[in-house]
C-alpha cells in the first residue's frame, strides 16, 4: 500500500511549508519544517509557488509548474499518466491574501484525493469543485540533494498529561466499567421480576420475591448513582487539571517564544488559542469517558444478549454494522463542516480583536462602517456554516430516528416470535428490549463523537503548533557582562526581512561609548537593527559584538538589563501607575522619587487624582501622546541600564523638555541609542547612517 502522509500547517502562512514536508515524507525524507522555512524565504505571507520551485530545484527534484484545465474531462490514459507523476503541489485560488496550497495524491474519474494542510486528514473531493479552484500544479521527483541538518520534533501532546494523571484515568476507567456492568445487570434484574410473575408459586412467596428483588434493584440503582457521581467528580478534576496545565504552558510559551512569531502572526491568532485550550480540556476528558462508557455498555450488552438469544445478538450486530456504515458516509461531511466552523470562528475572533484594538483610529478616519462590515462578514460566514451543520445534523437525526424506530419494531417482532415459539419468556424479552436500547443508544453516541473528535483534533493541533512546534528564544548564553558596555560592533552582519535585503555583510563599529543617533530612510532597517541588539529580532547572519563578545553568547537576562528597548506606546496592565512603571523591579524610594523629579514625571502625576497610585490602564487612556512617551522612557530609565534604545520615542516631546532632561541621562550613567527622524537629539552625539545595505559611522 502506498504511504501518503498528511501534515497539518502550524499557522495560516505555512501551508506551503507543510506541503513540501508532505512531499519529502512521501519519499521517506524526514525534514525539519524550520529548515524548509529558512530555505524558502518564509515570511508574513508564507511562500510563493516560485519559491517552492526554487527549493525543489536546489535539491535536484526537477520541479515543473504546469496548468491542467478541465481535469474532470481527462480520459483514462491521461489520468494514469498524471497519477504516475503524483504527488503534486497545487496552488488554489482563495479569498485570502496569503497563498494556499494542497497536495494531490490520486486523480479518480469523479474525485481527487487531496491533503489540505488546514484539515486533519486526506479527503476525496469532487473533480469539478477542485477544478474551479486549482490554478497551477507543481510536479516534482524525489529530492536527491537535500541537506538533513535537523530531525523533526516528535509531538507528545497528551502523553505527559495522561502519565501525570494516570491515577485519575485509572479510577475513571474503573468506575465506568462498574457503571456499565450495573446498567446491564439492572436490565437483567427487571426481566427477573417479570419471570416471577409468570411462575406458578403462592402469591405471598411471589410478593416477597418481587419485594426482595425490587429492594435489590433500588440498592443497585443507588450504587450506580453514587459511582456515577464519583466518576463525574474525577472527570471534573481531570478536566481542570488539564486546563490548568495547558494555560500554564500557554503563558510560559508566550513569555519564551521566539520574537519572530509575533511578527508573523497577529495577536488575534494567539488569543484565539484560548478557546482551543477550553475546548481541548473539556473534550479530552468527556470524549475519553463517553467513548469508554458507551463502549463498555455496548460490549456487556451484546455479551448478555448472546446469553439470552443468539438470534437477537446477531441481529443487533448486523444493525450496528449498518449504523457504522451510515456514519462512515456522513462522517466526511460532518468533519468538513466542523473544520469550516472552527476556521471561520478563528477568523472572526482575529478580526474582532483587530477591530477593537483600532476602534478609535477607525472612527477618527470615519472608517468604522467599513471595518464593521468586514467583521460582520466574518460573523455571517461563521453563522452560515454553523447553520448548515445544524440542518445537516437535523436531517441525519431524522434518518437515525426512523432507522431506530424501524429497527425497534423489527426487534420486538423477532422477540415476539421467539416468545410464541417458547424459545424465550416475557422476562427475557423485556431484558432483550432493554439491552437493545442500550446498544442502539451507544451506537448513536459513537456517531455524535465523530464531530467532537475532529474538533478536538483541530484544536489540539492548533495548540501544538504554538506549544510544541514554535521554537523558543535561544537562552543558552552564559556570559555575564560585569563591565559597562563600551563598544558595539557588527562583524559580517547581513539582515533580511522576507525577500528584502536590509544589510549585506556589514563590518562596522556602531557604538563607542557616546550617545548615538541612527539615521536612514524609512525601510532601511533601523528598527530591525535596534531590536537585534537586544535579540528581539535575531534572524541575522554574522555576529553583533558587545565589548568583543557575541551577543548570542551573553546571558539573555543580563543583555536585556544592560540594554533596554523602549517602545513609544507603552502597554499598561492592571494595577497602579507605580506598579506599571516598576514592573516588579525593586527601586529604593529615595532613588525612585529623585528620578521622578529629575525627569519631570511628577508634573504628569500631579494632574491625576491619585497621582502615582492612579490606575495604570485608565491613565494610558487619558494621557497625551507626549505624556505616554515620557512614561515609556521613564520605565526604561528605572531599570538603570547602560544604554537605552529609543525607537521614535521622542517624536511627541517638546524640544525644551528634551534639552532639560538629556544631561540627566549622563548624571545617572545612562547612554542613548535613538532613532529620531525629527533630529531633536543633536548635542554631543555620534550618528550612523544606514543606506545601500551598509552602515556608515560619523567618526571613521
Amino acid at each position: 500500500m502506498i504511504k501518503r502522509p498528511h501534515v497539518m500547517q502550524d499557522s495560516i502562512q505555512d501551508c506551503g511549508v507543510a506541503c513540501i514536508e508532505m512531499i519529502c515524507k512521501f519519499y521517506n525524507i524526514n525534514i525539519d519544517r524550520r529548515y524548509i522555512q529558512e530555505e524558502t524565504g518564509y515570511g508574513m505571507i508564507g511562500i510563493s509557488l516560485k519559491a517552492m520551485e526554487k527549493f525543489f530545484s536546489k535539491v535536484d527534484a526537477n520541479p515543473e509548474i504546469v496548468n491542467i484545465s478541465k481535469i474532470n474531462r481527462l480520459n483514462k490514459e491521461n489520468r494514469e499518466m498524471i497519477n504516475n507523476s503524483l504527488p503534486a503541489i497545487v496552488f488554489l485560488e482563495e479569498e485570502e491574501i496569503i497563498n494556499h496550497f494542497v497536495v494531490i495524491w490520486h486523480i479518480g474519474k469523479k474525485r481527487i484525493l487531496v491533503s489540505d494542510p488546514t484539515h486533519t486528514k486526506k479527503e476525496w473531493i469532487n473533480n469539478k469543485h477542485f477544478e474551479k479552484r486549482a490554478i497551477s500544479y507543481l510536479f516534482v521527483e524525489k529530492p536527491k540533494n537535500i541537506f538533513l541538518n535537523r530531525s523533526p520534533k516528535k509531538v507528545r501532546f497528551y502523553g505527559k498529561f495522561i502519565k501525570r494523571n494516570l491515577k485519575i484515568f485509572s479510577l475513571v476507567m474503573f468506575f465506568s466499567i462498574i457503571v456499565s456492568l450495573l446498567s446491564t445487570y439492572l436490565s437483567f434484574n427487571l426481566g427477573k421480576n417479570i419471570n416471577i410473575l409468570e411462575k406458578n408459586i403462592p402469591l405471598q412467596e411471589k410478593t416477597f420475591l418481587i419485594q426482595s428483588i425490587s429492594i435489590g434493584f433500588i440498592v443497585l440503582a443507588l450504587v450506580q448513582v453514587v459511582v456515577s457521581y464519583f466518576k463525574n467528580i474525577l472527570v471534573i478534576k481531570g478536566t481542570f487539571a488539564f486546563e490548568t496545565q495547558l494555560f500554564k504552558k500557554y503563558i510560559n510559551k508566550m513569555l519564551t517564544i521566539h520574537p519572530k512569531y509575533f511578527q508573523l502572526n497577529s495577536s488575534g491568532e494567539f488569543v484565539s488559542r484560548i478557546s482551543d485550550i477550553l475546548q481541548v480540556s473539556n473534550d479530552v476528558m468527556n470524549f475519553f469517558i463517553s467513548v469508554l462508557l458507551n463502549f463498555c455498555m455496548y460490549v456487556f450488552s451484546i455479551i448478555t444478549l448472546f446469553y439470552f438469544s443468539k438470534v437477537m445478538a446477531i441481529y443487533l450486530v448486523v444493525i450496528s454494522a449498518v449504523v457504522i456504515l451510515f456514519f462512515a458516509y456522513i462522517y466526511p461531511k460532518i468533519y468538513h463542516f466542523g473544520y469550516t466552523i472552527s476556521k471561520s470562528n478563528t477568523d472572526f475572533q482575529k478580526k474582532l480583536i483587530t477591530f477593537i484594538d483600532g476602534l478609535e483610529e477607525f472612527r477618527a478616519l470615519n472608517a468604522d462602517k467599513y471595518f464593521s462590515e468586514k467583521v460582520l462578514d466574518k460573523i455571517n460566514k461563521f453563522i452560515t456554516n454553523n447553520k448548515k451543520l445544524q440542518f445537516f445534523g437535523t436531517n441525519s437525526n431524522v434518518f437515525l430516528s426512523l432507522f431506530n424506530t424501524v429497527g425497534t419494531v423489527i426487534l420486538i417482532a423477532i422477540g415476539s416470535l421467539l416468545v410464541l415459539k417458547n424459545s424465550i419468556n416475557l422476562g427475557n424479552l423485556t431484558v432483550l428490549i432493554s439491552l437493545s436500547g442500550i446498544v442502539v443508544s451507544s451506537l448513536n453516541q459513537f456517531g455524535s463523537f465523530q464531530a467532537q473528535y475532529e474538533s478536538m483534533q483541530v484544536a489540539s493541533h492548533r495548540l501544538e503548533s504554538i506549544l510544541i512546534n514554535m521554537e523558543n528564544e535561544n537562552v543558552c548564553g552564559e556570559i555575564i557582562l560585569d563591565k559597562k558596555i563600551e563598544s558595539i560592533r557588527c562583524k559580517r552582519v547581513s539582515i533580511k526581512k522576507g525577500d528584502t535585503l536590509l544589510l549585506d555583510t556589514v563590518n562596522c563599529e556602531i557604538y563607542r561609548g557616546k550617545n548615538l543617533s541612527i539615521r536612514g530612510e524609512n525601510g532601511s532597517g533601523k528598527s530591525t537593527l535596534i531590536k537585534s541588539l537586544v535579540r528581539l529580532d535575531d534572524d541575522y547572519r554574522g555576529q553583533i559584538l558587545i565589548n568583543n563578545i557575541d551577543i548570542k553568547k551573553i546571558n539573555l537576562d543580563c543583555l536585556r538589563s544592560k540594554l533596554v528597548f523602549v517602545e513609544p506606546n507603552p502597554k499598561f496592565l492592571e494595577g497602579t501607575i507605580r506598579d506599571n512603571l516598576l514592573l516588579g523591579h525593586k527601586v529604593p524610594n529615595s532613588i525612585f522619587n529623585k528620578l521622578i523629579r529629575d525627569f519631570e514625571i511628577n508634573k504628569i502625576l500631579d494632574d491625576l487624582p491619585l497621582g502615582i497610585n492612579f490606575p495604570g490602564e485608565a491613565a494610558i487612556k487619558c494621557l497625551s501622546s507626549g505624556q505616554k512617551q515620557k512614561l515609556a522612557l521613564f520605565r526604561g530609565i528605572l531599570k538603570r541600564p547602560d544604554i537605552l534604545l529609543v525607537d521614535e520615542g521622542f517624536s511627541n516631546m517638546d524640544k525644551e523638555y528634551l534639552d532639560r532632561i538629556l544631561p540627566k541621562f549622563d548624571s545617572w550613567g545612562i547612554k542613548l541609542i535613538v532613532i529620531d527622524h525629527s533630529n531633536r537629539v543633536t548635542k554631543d552625539i555620534d550618528y550612523i547612517t544606514m543606506e545601500n545595505y551598509d552602515i556608515k559611522n560619523s567618526w571613521m
